[in-house]
């Protein structure tokens, strides 16, 4: 057990182990292998996690950008995910904007609200429960779920190879669709 002061920087390399931390509002570095990460929140700028062949538990953060190879992965809240990797399942609750770069892929992605998301992912297959605003997808090889889109208005592109797309859309949903799929079903 360690104790820091709050506001001091972390830059940890950990191997074969587990990592506990309550809040952290410091500048925060790790890179993980075979180890899990259980973190209540971070509140710095952006701290950064690359993460392989572990589990990564977190309550909140505002911005994080999370390198995650063969792992899983456990948010209830954030502002904004910035990732990569691939092999790694992300289960969310709640966040306002995903962005996975130029490619993702072997992971799924299961998310309660979902602000903003601009992804583009191979071999994953995408969960949404609630989406707020804005879904810009290319996808290869994965199924789209979106269950409850904004009343107020939703902005959907996706373009999909080998993808079916299920979107459930209430009466009275201004909704903007433009959805490109190759050997997919739009359901």
């Amino acid at each position: 057990i360690i104790s820091i002061p709050r506001k001091t920087a972390l830059n940890i390399g950990l191997k074969y182990g587990n990592l506990k931390m309550d809040n952290h509002s410091g500048t925060f570095k790790a890179n993980l292998s075979y180890a899990n990460l259980d973190a209540q929140s971070f509140s710095s700028d952006t701290p950064s996690i690359d993460s392989k062949y572990g589990n990564i538990t977190l309550c909140s953060a505002k911005n994080l950008s999370l390198a995650a190879s063969y792992s899983k992965v456990f948010i209830d809240k954030l502002d904004k995910i910035q990732l990569s990797g691939k092999y790694t399942d992300y289960t969310i609750k709640n966040v306002g904007t995903i962005d996975t770069g130029d490619s993702y892929s072997y992971g799924n992605f299961k998310i309660g609200t979902l602000g903003t998301m601009k992804a583009n992912v191979k071999y994953a297959d995408i969960s949404i429960e609630n989406l707020t605003s804005t879904f810009t997808v290319n996808a290869a090889y994965g199924n789209i779920n979106l269950k409850t889109l904004n009343p107020k208005s939703c902005d959907i592109t996706i373009d999909g190879t080998y993808s079916d797309v299920t979107v459930i859309i209430s009466e009275n949903t201004p909704t903007a669709f433009n959805v490109n799929l190759n050997y997919g079903n739009l359901i």
